[in-house]
């Protein structure tokens, strides 16, 4: 068969336009600090479908590494080269995309967007600001009081809250709390002054033996803070919003017991005053993917007690109920509708965590 010029330039427009598309779609993903969470590479790995590697990295080995298709060690997070080793692996490893996993790491990575940038990476996480409220409980009070939101009632000193004991305003018990925490650790309930003074020191004593002492603020004397303590039914909620910040959907989960201070197990619902709670979250601090927002549901009230903007432990619940966030960032990645299965989930799932053993492998 005779190919003639016109043939010929058909064939090559072809051939040119499955390399754009292959360039278009391949993607090399790194998730960090990855811990015990190899759910969340497998999700990659499968939202991927082949087209990219997913990396993954740690302080120190971890389970979750061994999931990965490549890994690698980085400093502590609160070491000045931390992000320099970052971005030497990402450029060296064509990375296209980071997304941080831990309130520690936000800060630092979400203040290096402009220069990862300059490299094609795009780290995908809030602007500094917002992470700055949401790391500090203090700030997580006065902003969400700003915006006229429900939140706890939170006092900086004992003798603030004290105050307002007196004046009928609040009662015990009240909770004693890391500002800058992470988890249950030095979490407290105190039923008395007596209480709050031990406590004080107790978490204080905690806070500063812990890792988490390289976040406390220089100069800051009082880490710890005193938050009212609400009654009602615990929930934990997903609050998705595209990588331009725009609100999508909230997926709802009803904390029926914890677990080393996760919520295990969970059942999904649909609750119109939180599902309002979540939209409003997402249009006011505009982060991108997920915020995990942990509130209390009392009287057809909603209180927000924490903001994570954040892929929390408990968003494989949202995955095994039938949403693919993982998926959607890759589509949006590429500049794509995300498919409106991604952002859906079946009310009714119940869903628990369990031990898992699995096979690694070391590099």
């Amino acid at each position: 068969m005779q190919i003639t010029f016109e043939l010929l330039q058909v064939f090559m427009h072809i051939i040119i336009r499955k390399i754009d598309y292959n360039a278009r779609t391949h993607m090399n993903i790194l998730l960090l600090p990855t811990g015990k969470r190899s759910y969340l590479i497998e999700f990659f790995q499968k939202a991927l479908g082949g087209r990219g590697e997913i990396h993954a990295s740690n302080t120190e080995l971890s389970p979750a590494l061994f999931a990965a298709d490549k890994y690698f060690l980085t400093p502590p997070m609160h070491t000045s080269d931390y992000k320099d080793v970052i971005l030497q692996y990402c450029i060296e490893n064509a990375i296209n995309a980071v997304i941080p996993l831990s309130d520690l790491n936000l800060s630092a990575l979400s203040r290096a967007k402009s220069e990862f940038r300059k490299h094609g990476i795009t780290i995908i996480v809030a602007e500094p600001e917002i992470i700055d409220i949401c790391n500090d409980k203090w700030q997580t009070y006065l902003y969400m009081k700003s915006k006229d939101i429900n939140t706890p009632e939170t006092f900086l000193t004992k003798h603030a809250f004290l105050q307002s004991v007196s004046k009928g305003k609040s009662n015990y018990p009240v909770i004693v709390k890391p500002r800058f925490g992470v988890g249950t650790l030095g979490v407290f309930e105190a039923e008395n002054e007596a209480e709050i003074d031990l406590y004080f020191m107790v978490s204080e004593k905690l806070l500063r033996k812990s890792y988490l002492k390289y976040f406390i603020p220089d100069g800051l004397e009082r880490p710890i803070i005193l938050q009212e303590k609400i009654a009602g039914q615990e929930y934990t909620i997903d609050v998705i919003n595209d990588l331009h910040g725009n609100y999508k959907t909230t997926f709802i989960k009803n904390k029926l017991g914890a677990l080393n201070g996760e919520a295990n197990p969970v059942v999904f619902e649909d609750v119109a005053c939180i599902q309002e709670i979540g939209r409003q979250i997402g249009e006011t601090i505009k982060h991108v993917g997920v915020c995990n927002v942990d509130c209390m549901y009392t009287e057809e009230r909603v209180f927000v007690l924490d903001l994570n903007p954040r892929f929390g432990g408990c968003y494989p619940y949202s995955q095994l109920a039938g949403a693919d966030i993982p998926h959607a960032i890759v589509s949006w990645m590429q500049d794509e509708e995300p498919r409106a299965s991604d952002l859906t989930v079946h009310v009714g799932t119940y869903c628990y965590k369990d031990n898992v053993a699995k096979i690694g492998r070391r590099e």
